[in-house]
């Protein structure tokens, strides 16, 4: 087939046999198709199932772009792309998976509650994951928690940006969910969009590590997208040491966010003001 040909023909590189996978369970339903968990080698992993057969011509080959970005990507703080795999209509993308590690997982369902440092340390992680992203001129489009990891160690993990959708933000079902709360304005109104979604993204991710809150958790998922776009924003206490930084990411207007890079030493500023500190003695602010 025509598809098939074209996949073979530009990817070169990462191919898996699909014998080698062994498909367990499935994760969950995403807008692109599946996300299913597996093995491969006997390394948990990730699987996006993608429907090649549903994407037009046009879609495949941005599709295909796509994959040959993440076969280049190579950070401590991106989770690893082990490769593709093909089972007509269905293509694979295979990544490294971290169950029950979420940084949701680890604040909301285990009540975690790192210390001052501890979190200045996870949000820099993140931040230079984000930041080697965009060097590479990436837009991750996901940043949220539940697509953030721990590994053992506790490094920082970032995930998902290989889980590709070809379709509009504006044709996509969020009525039962509580996605988009990290999403930026212009990104809901199906706006141009560029590296500053990320870092409206990473606002809400930095609000709920420093108050251990989920943004607008007494909203319905169906109100969140309205007030967002227009400006209102989770309740921050000024007494939040993160409070100037959260601000200038998730700013509505894009070009008044914070570049990543600035996020960044922004972060170092507080990590070399606290290094020195008891972690214990610092009192956390969850009002």
């Amino acid at each position: 087939m025509k598809k098939i040909k074209l996949i073979e023909e530009k990817i070169q590189k990462k191919w898996i046999p699909k014998e080698e996978i062994s498909v367990k369970s499935c994760l969950g339903k995403k807008v692109y198709g599946l996300v299913n968990y597996g093995k491969w080698k006997s390394q948990e992993v990730a699987i996006g199932v993608h429907n090649i057969r549903k994407m037009k011509m046009d879609e495949l080959n941005k599709f295909i772009d796509q994959i040959k970005i993440l076969q280049g990507i190579n950070h401590e703080n991106i989770i690893n792309f082990f490769g593709v795999s093909l089972n007509y209509p269905e293509f694979w993308v295979v990544n490294e998976f971290y169950p029950r590690k979420s940084i949701y997982n680890y604040l909301f369902v285990l009540n975690q509650k790192p210390s001052r440092v501890e979190q200045v340390r996870i949000a820099l992680e993140i931040a230079q994951g984000i930041m080697y992203l965009h060097t590479k001129k990436i837009i991750h489009q996901s940043i949220r928690d539940q697509n953030i990891f721990l590994d053992r160690k506790k490094k920082v993990k970032l995930g998902n940006f290989g889980m590709f959708t070809t379709q509009s933000i504006s044709t996509q079902d969020f009525s039962n969910t509580r996605d988009f709360y990290w999403m930026a304005p212009e990104f809901l109104q199906s706006q141009d969009f560029s590296f500053p979604v990320d870092i409206f993204s990473f606002g809400m991710i930095l609000y709920e590590i420093s108050t251990l809150q989920i943004p607008f958790q007494n909203e319905t998922p169906m109100q969140i997208p309205s007030m967002i776009i227009s400006g209102i924003r989770p309740f921050l206490s000024p007494d939040n040491p993160f409070a100037d930084i959260i601000q200038s990411c998730w700013d509505g207007d894009p070009e008044k966010r914070l570049v990543i890079k600035k996020v960044l030493n922004s972060l170092l500023k507080l990590q070399t003001k606290w290094k020195n500190q008891n972690p214990e003695s610092i009192k956390l602010d969850v009002n």
